[in-house]
C-alpha cells in the first residue's frame, strides 16, 4: 500500500490452500466526496475452509469491480460489476453469473443480475428505494428444472420443477411483493405433488421479519400419507399482538370425498398455538364435523 498526495493505493496477491486472489484499489482522500476504484478477483476459493462453521464444499471463482464516490448513503454514487465464473457450491454447479448495479440518490438500480447453473436460471432487474422517500420496481424470475441439487444443499432429498415469477415494489421501509410459483412433478421426503400453482401478495419491511398478506395454493394429485385429487389452501398472514396465520383448506380425495379445515395459528415467541374453527371430514360411514 502507498499513500502519496492524499491518494491511497493498494495492490495484493494471495495464494494458499484456500485458493488464490488478487486485488487493487485507489482512493482520493483529499476530496470532500472521495472517489474510489476497487477490483478483486478470486480463483478456486475453498468455501468450506474460508467460511468456518460450514460443511458445504465448493470452489468459487469471480471477478468484481467497484467504482464510485462518497461513503454515506446520502451522497454515494457507486457502480458495482461482478462476474461469476464457473464455480461449485456443494452439488450445485454454477456455469456463470453477473451483477451490474448502481447505488445513488438512495436507490439501488440493478441493470441486470443473472445466475445460471446446470439446473436453474435466475434473473433480477429493476430498482428499489433504500429509505421511505424513494420507491421502485424490481422484477425477478427463477426457473429450476431439477430441485434435487438445491435440496441436497440443506441435506434433503427430492426432485421436480419449480418456476417463480414476481415483482417487488416500494423500498426497504415498506416493501410489497407479489408473484406466482408453479410446481411440476415435485417430490420431497416422500411427499409428492404432481402439479400446482401458488400465488402470493405480501408486504413487510426491514423492521418486521414476519410479513403481512395472502398466499393461495391450488395443488393436484398429492400423495402425503393421504392421497388427494386436489387441495386448495389460503393463508392470511397478519401481525397484531403476535404474528398469526389464518388457514383455510379444502380438499377432495381419490374417492371423491370432500374435506375442509379452518383455523388460526399464532406464532408467539415461546409457544405455537393452533385454534380450529371448523373441521369437516368425509368418511365411508358419514361426515365428521367440528
Amino acid at each position: 500500500g502507498v499513500l502519496k498526495d492524499s491518494i491511497a493505493t493498494v495492490d495484493g496477491r494471495l495464494k494458499s490452500k484456500l485458493g488464490g486472489a488478487e486485488w487493487s484499489g485507489k482512493v482520493a482522500l483529499s476530496e470532500p466526496r472521495p472517489p474510489y476504484e476497487l477490483a478483486l478477483s478470486v480463483q478456486d476459493l475453498d468455501i468450506e475452509k474460508a467460511a468456518k462453521g460450514t460443511v458445504t464444499q465448493g470452489k468459487l471463482n469471480l471477478q468484481a469491480k467497484v467504482k464510485g464516490a462518497g461513503w454515506t448513503l446520502a451522497d454515494m454514487n457507486t457502480r458495482a460489476e461482478v462476474r461469476i465464473l464457473p464455480s461449485s457450491v456443494g452439488p450445485v454447479a454454477v456455469k456463470q453469473g453477473a451483477l451490474d448495479a448502481t447505488l445513488s440518490e438512495k436507490k439501488i438500480r440493478i441493470a441486470g443480475a443473472t445466475l445460471a447453473t446446470d439446473d436453474a436460471t435466475l434473473a433480477v432487474s429493476g430498482e428499489l428505494g433504500l429509505d421511505a422517500k424513494n420507491t421502485g420496481n424490481l422484477d425477478y424470475r427463477l426457473h429450476m428444472t431439477d430441485v434435487s441439487p438445491w435440496l441436497a444443499l440443506v441435506k434433503r432429498k427430492g426432485s421436480g420443477t419449480i418456476e417463480l415469477s414476481g415483482q417487488a415494489r416500494g423500498n426497504l421501509a415498506d416493501l410489497q411483493t407479489q408473484g406466482v410459483v408453479r410446481l411440476s412433478g415435485l417430490e420431497l421426503e416422500g411427499t409428492v405433488v404432481k402439479a400446482g400453482n401458488i400465488s402470493f401478495a405480501l408486504r413487510g419491511s426491514q423492521e418486521e421479519f414476519f410479513p403481512r398478506g395472502v398466499v393461495t395454493a391450488q395443488l393436484t394429485d398429492i400423495a402425503a400419507g393421504l392421497n388427494l385429487r386436489r387441495l386448495n389452501a389460503t393463508a392470511k398472514l397478519s401481525r397484531q399482538a403476535v404474528p398469526s396465520i389464518q388457514l383455510d383448506l379444502d380438499a377432495q380425495d381419490t374417492l371423491e370425498r370432500k374435506h375442509a379445515v379452518s383455523g388460526t395459528m399464532d406464532l408467539a415467541p415461546d409457544a405455537l398455538m393452533l385454534r380450529l374453527s371448523q373441521v369437516s371430514l368425509s368418511a365411508p360411514d358419514g361426515t365428521w364435523k367440528l
